[in-house]
């Protein structure tokens, strides 16, 4: 499959009871006649035309919908709701309705978008009516609203069928509850007492993992045998933990743990059960960050920015930093290391987030410039590279300068992501419109 470039789509809602759909004419014309803006050397995607109208305020979310089709969730702060919104790859929205009412925004507020048998479950934590609320209600592919909020635990994740949270048992234990999308809440596994709870969800399994001070517990949906160790500090020697990260591929679990000396090692839990651990030859140095830890069906991705020796001479004093990735085969454990973006002054990357489209897996940021004055958006853009296949082997850059750029997953076709935008000569106390970056 070859790389077209990014094309990405600006939708604007005129209201809450129906929507304007903003879309371009030939040949990247606006609607209204107008040029839509070039692109600089090295960037991708065309900004599209920018609408009148905007109502989002952060946190947003998103996620994908199938068909190249993005569910946006946001706050509406006039009106104290939060909406959510399906915008269409061809241009356009299907509907926009309001998800939960009453909420307000507040510092420590989140705001979380699940994929759900076409619609999507929304999380909120966050003021509702006055008090401090974690709920979640199931929106239908239509934008039907399905059932009334509910409250739920400090900890959700989503398989294709229902959300996972956790919630206190008795004993000092943590519950971990799972919902279906049309079916009530059910216990599915159970997490010791003195133990923090970190709940994992694949394609159809949940996994609940307890973690303790040199240990971890785990325990899947469908295992009734209790939780069993995975990890000990006896098994590494004594050496202390200094990271340690899950993916999931399908229903497969992976584990990696880096050591205090930087050593990685690597464990999967598949169909045919829990595998080994494996001490990878690579290291991570002291001094590097661990950012994201992912894999497809062929191969595992530890990814890592690096600072560089010396800062900037531009007159700042900021330090760029690199991005790396350690690429791990499955199936034989060959390791091969390599730069994915070299530093580069006056960009400040992450956050970070990872996928796989048509065999291709994609490290893709956001990435920061320096603010000006108050008028000037924080982010400049989105950045990412394709690792292999059709399209690899360099950074593609998106320019946008946003207020927040949040990930809607990938699908067969493409990734997407979400930017919040601003109107020009405003802050980001006014609402904002919101657009689909669509990539690689």
């Amino acid at each position: 499959m070859t790389r077209p470039l990014v094309v990405s789509a600006l939708f604007a809602l005129a209201t809450f009871s129906g929507c304007m759909c903003s879309k371009s004419g030939a040949n990247g014309e606006a609607s209204d006649g107008s040029a839509a803006s070039a692109v600089a050397t090295n960037d991708a995607g065309s900004p599209g035309p920018i609408a009148p109208s905007a109502h989002f305020s952060n946190p947003i979310a998103a996620t994908r919908a199938g068909g190249g089709a993005v569910l946006v969730a946001g706050l509406v702060v006039p009106d104290k709701v939060i909406a959510i919104t399906r915008l269409e790859a061809g241009g356009g929205t299907s509907f926009t309705v309001n998800a939960l009412r009453g909420v307000t925004w507040s510092a420590d507020a989140d705001l979380r978008l699940f994929p759900a048998d076409g619609g999507a479950v929304v999380v909120w934590r966050g003021p509702r009516d006055g008090k401090p609320v974690r709920q979640m209600i199931v929106i239908g592919k239509g934008g039907e609203l399905k059932g009334d909020p509910i409250d739920i635990g400090t900890v959700s994740c989503a398989t294709e069928e229902a959300v996972a949270w956790t919630e206190r048992a008795t004993g000092g234990k943590t519950k971990v509850v799972a919902k279906g999308w049309s079916s009530p809440p059910r216990d599915v596994a159970l997490i010791g007492s003195e133990r923090e709870p970190v709940v994992v969800c694949g394609a159809r399994r949940i996994y609940a993992l307890g973690q303790g001070e040199d240990d971890m517990t785990f325990a899947a949906s469908e295992n009734d045998g209790g939780p069993r160790m995975v990890l000990s500090a006896s098994e590494f020697g004594g050496d202390e933990e200094r990271e340690l990260s899950e993916y999931t591929v399908g229903d497969d679990l992976g584990l990696v743990r880096v050591g205090s000396g930087g050593q990685i090692a690597l464990r999967e839990a598949r169909a045919a059960g829990m595998g080994a651990w494996r001490r990878l030859a690579a290291t991570i140095p002291a001094d590097d960050d661990l950012v994201a830890v992912d894999a497809d069906a062929k191969t595992t991705y530890v990814v890592t920015t690096r600072e560089a020796a010396s800062p900037c001479t531009d007159g700042s004093t900021s330090v760029p930093s690199s991005v790396h990735a350690l690429r791990i085969d499955r199936a034989s454990f060959a390791e091969t290391s390599l730069e994915v973006a070299p530093a580069e002054c006056g960009r400040e990357m992450g956050p970070f987030w990872t996928g796989s489209v048509g065999g291709r897996f994609v490290v893709a940021w956001a990435e920061r410039a320096a603010r000006r004055d108050a008028f000037s958006a924080p982010i400049a853009g989105l950045a990412y590279r394709v690792m292999e296949g059709a399209g690899a082997g360099q950074v593609v850059r998106v320019a946008r300068a946003a207020d927040a750029l949040v990930d809607a997953g990938c699908d067969k076709d493409r990734c997407y992501a979400i930017a919040l935008l601003r109107e020009p000569k405003t802050t980001n106390i006014v609402p904002e419109i919101v657009q689909t970056i669509a990539y690689p």
